[in-house]
C-alpha cells in the first residue's frame, strides 16, 4: 500500500483556496482538500511579529504525488514563502488510505 500524507499550507483569501482546491483535486494531485476558514495565524515576519487570518488547506495525497504537488502549488500560490509542508500519516483506514492511493493516480492520458 502506498504511503500518504497530509500537506498544509494557507493562503489570505477564501475563493483564491477553493479555486487552488478544485484544480489541485481535477489535476489529482490530491485525493481530498479541506479549508478551514478564519484560520488566524500569528508568525514572524521580517523581523516583526505579524498576525492575518488565513485559510487553512489541509490537503490529503499519496507521497509519490507529492514532489508534483509542490511544484505545482508553489507555482500558483500568491505568497511569496508560502507554507508547505508535509505531515507523514502513519496509520488509518484501509479503505481510506486506498482511497486516497486511488484517486491520486494519473488517469492514462
Amino acid at each position: 500500500m502506498e504511503k500518504a500524507c497530509v500537506v498544509l499550507t494557507t493562503l489570505d483569501d477564501a475563493d483564491r483556496s477553493r479555486a487552488l482546491a478544485r484544480e489541485i483535486i481535477g489535476m489529482r494531485l490530491a485525493a481530498c482538500v479541506q479549508l478551514v476558514e478564519q484560520t488566524e495565524s500569528f508568525y514572524r515576519w521580517e523581523g516583526t511579529t505579524e498576525s492575518a487570518h488565513e485559510t487553512a488547506m489541509w490537503i490529503k495525497t499519496s507521497e509519490d504525488r507529492v514532489n508534483e504537488l509542490r511544484e505545482w502549488l508553489l507555482a500558483h500560490h500568491p505568497y511569496r514563502v508560502p507554507e508547505f509542508l508535509v505531515l507523514p500519516v502513519l496509520g488509518g483506514s484501509a479503505d481510506y488510505l486506498n482511497w486516497i492511493t486511488q484517486s491520486t493516480t494519473p488517469t492514462p492520458d
